[in-house]
């Protein structure tokens, strides 16, 4: 029985959580966002060029998610706007880290 608008499921939770991530990220760099499934969860990533980041609205978006991460992009074919990706994981059961406990 659905609650006013509000998920039964977790699965929907967590997709709905995904996309909450998605958006914050795509409004803070003015990119658009890839989310795609991964065992447990979704992984959100955005590519990042030079300039018009919000990098408080960038961390404030990654800190949504169970895990998070960056890559660079370097070598030859590198392009010097070309900052790297940034990547965010949600799970609907975050992997322990070790001397961690949740």
């Amino acid at each position: 029985m659905s609650n006013c608008g509000q998920p039964d499921e977790p699965a929907e939770v967590l997709l709905q959580r995904a996309w909450a991530v998605a958006e914050r990220l795509a409004k803070a760099t003015g990119q658009e966002t890839g989310v795609m499934e991964i065992a447990g969860g979704y992984r959100i990533s955005v590519h990042l060029y030079g300039g018009g980041d919000d990098h408080r609205e960038v961390l404030a978006a990654l800190a949504m998610g169970d895990r998070y991460g960056h890559r660079g992009s370097h070598g030859p074919q590198h392009d010097e706007q070309d900052k790297g990706t940034v990547w965010c994981e949600v799970y609907l059961n975050p992997p322990q880290r070790p001397g961690t406990s949740r």
